[in-house]
């Protein structure tokens, strides 16, 4: 899975970027069953970060329980390098990693698809 560096999203005056795919575990297969392809993957990922809005804060979010057909019950462990954000701050932060993890993960499984295409 590939996470450019810089990319990110926005929202409630914070800019949430990717900067390093630190580590991956976890399987993919494409099995046939019945003249059809099922892409199934399950992984856990851990990605540094950087959110900024009047402040800048720095951060590694391990991200568990990625399944093909469960993106939204993604489980997010976020530990802070320096300075935390206040509670409401890391609130918005947590929401804006898992929309940008669940978009990146969408466009990896569209990629996917089209390797047995």
């Amino acid at each position: 899975m590939i996470i450019p560096s810089g990319e990110g999203a926005s929202g409630s005056g914070f800019a949430v970027s990717f900067k390093t795919l630190t580590k991956t575990e976890g399987s993919a297969q494409i099995t046939h069953s019945r003249g059809k392809a099922r892409f199934m993957y399950e992984w856990t990922l851990t990605v540094d970060f950087e959110a900024v809005s009047s402040e800048k804060f720095k951060g590694s979010v391990v991200v568990s329980d990625v399944i093909n057909d469960q993106l939204d019950d993604v489980e997010l462990e976020i530990t802070w390098t320096g300075k935390k954000p206040s509670h409401s701050e890391g609130k918005v932060v947590t929401s804006l990693l898992k929309t940008l993890i669940i978009s990146k993960m969408k466009v990896f499984e569209e990629e996917y698809r089209k390797i047995d295409s």
